[in-house]
C-alpha cells in the first residue's frame, strides 16, 4: 500500500463511525492480492498444439459456473474454484484433454475448503468423459501440491464485498440499495471472459462497483438523493479508488472490457466459448433407441369428405 495514501489520513469528516477494521482487512486483502493472482495472459505464450488456450480457459470457467448453479453453492465456491484453475493452467501446460478433469478438480477442492459436501461420483457422471474417480483424486493431489494449497486464499469476491462495506460504513445513501448477490453474479459472469480476468482483482472488483453506483446514482439523483449525498458518494468511491491504487487508465480499459461482457449478458447473447457436457444414457434406453427407427414413415390422409365455407360436406357411400 502507498505510504502516501495511509498519511493522508480520512478526508470524509462527516462519517461517524469506526472504520478502522475495515481498513485493516482492506489492505490486508490487497497486499496479498498479487500473491493470489495468476497470469492469465500467460497461458496463450509459446502454446503448442493441443494446449490450453485462453478460449478453452474461458470456456471451462462457464462451466464452473454451471456446476455452481447446479449443486447451488455459494459464490465463494466458483471464486476460488477460478482461482485455482487459473493458477495452476498459468504455471503449468495443460494438455487440453485434461482441462475438464482439473477444472472438476479445483472445484470439488473449493466446495471441501467451504466445508460443503458435494460427492465426487456425482461430479464424474456428470461430466461424461473419459477420466475416472481415481483421475480426479490424483488431480486433487497434484493441485494441493503444486499450488501449496494450505489456507483459504483471498477471492475478489472477498476485495468486492470489503468494498461494499466501505461504502456501507461511510453512510452512502447507494450502499442501502445495493444488491450484493447480483453483484457477484455479474463478477463471476466477468470472470469468464479472459480480456476482464486479465486485471487484478482489484481493479475488475472496483470496476463493476463503480459501474452500479454510477447507474444507481443516475436513478435517484433526481427522486430521494439530495446534493450532498452525490457529493459523499463521489467522495467515497475516490478514496476507494485511492486506497485499491487504481490508477485512470486501468479504470477506462477494464471498463471497455467489462462493458462489452456485460453487455452481451445482459442481452442474453451466446458467448461461443461454452465447455458442452455430454448426454449419458442408460444402457437400456441406448438398446431401445438402437433398436427403433430413425425416422417416423408418412401418414397419408384420406379425409372423408370435403371443407367447404367451414363445413364438412361427407358423400354418402352409395351400395348396389
Amino acid at each position: 500500500m502507498d505510504k502516501t495514501v495511509k498519511s493522508r489520513g480520512w478526508p470524509l469528516t462527516g462519517a461517524k463511525c469506526n472504520i478502522k477494521p475495515l481498513l485493516f482487512d482492506l489492505e490486508e486483502a490487497l497486499s496479498v492480492e498479487n500473491t493470489y493472482r495468476p497470469s492469465v495472459l500467460a497461458i496463450q505464450y509459446n502454446v503448442k498444439p493441443g494446449e490450453v488456450t485462453l478460449k478453452s480457459r474461458d470456456g471451462i470457467v462457464h462451466l464452473l459456473r454451471f456446476l455452481k448453479s447446479w449443486f447451488d453453492t455459494p459464490e465463494q465456491v466458483f471464486f476460488v474454484a477460478v482461482g485455482y484453475l487459473d493458477a495452476f493452467i498459468a504455471r503449468i501446460k495443460v494438455p487440453e484433454k485434461y482441462l475438464m478433469c482439473l477444472a472438476f478438480a479445483c472445484f470439488f477442492i473449493a466446495a471441501r475448503e467451504e466445508q460443503l459436501d458435494i460427492p465426487l461420483s456425482t461430479l464424474i457422471y456428470m461430466a461424461r468423459c473419459n477420466f475416472t474417480f481415481q483421475d480426479v483424486l490424483r488431480m486433487v493431489d497434484v493441485v494441493t501440491n503444486k499450488l501449496q494449497l494450505g489456507s483459504k486464499i483471498t477471492t475478489i469476491g472477498d476485495i468486492l464485498r470489503l468494498y461494499i462495506q466501505f461504502l456501507g460504513s461511510c453512510h452512502s445513501t447507494v450502499s442501502e440499495i445495493l444488491d450484493e448477490e447480483e453483484l457477484l453474479t455479474k463478477l463471476g459472469v466477468l470472470l469468464t471472459d479472459s480480456s476482464c480476468a486479465f486485471f487484478r482483482p482489484s481493479v475488475l472488483a472496483f470496476t463493476l462497483l463503480r459501474f452500479e453506483v454510477d447507474k444507481q446514482l443516475s436513478h435517484t439523483i433526481n427522486k430521494t438523493a439530495s446534493f450532498g449525498d452525490v457529493i459523499h458518494t463521489l467522495a467515497v468511491m475516490k478514496e476507494l479508488q485511492l486506497r485499491c491504487e487504481t490508477s485512470a487508465a486501468d479504470l477506462v480499459s477494464c471498463s471497455q472490457f467489462a462493458s462489452k461482457v456485460l453487455k452481451r449478458y445482459n442481452n442474453h447473447e451466446p458467448c461461443g466459448n461454452n465447455a458442452y457436457l455430454k448426454w449419458n444414457f442408460f444402457p437400456s434406453f441406448r438398446r431401445r433407441d438402437r433398436s427403433s427407427r430413425s425416422t417416423l414413415s408418412v401418414i397419408n390422409e384420406k379425409p372423408n369428405g370435403q371443407i367447404k365455407n367451414g363445413r364438412i360436406n361427407r358423400k354418402k357411400n352409395r351400395t348396389n
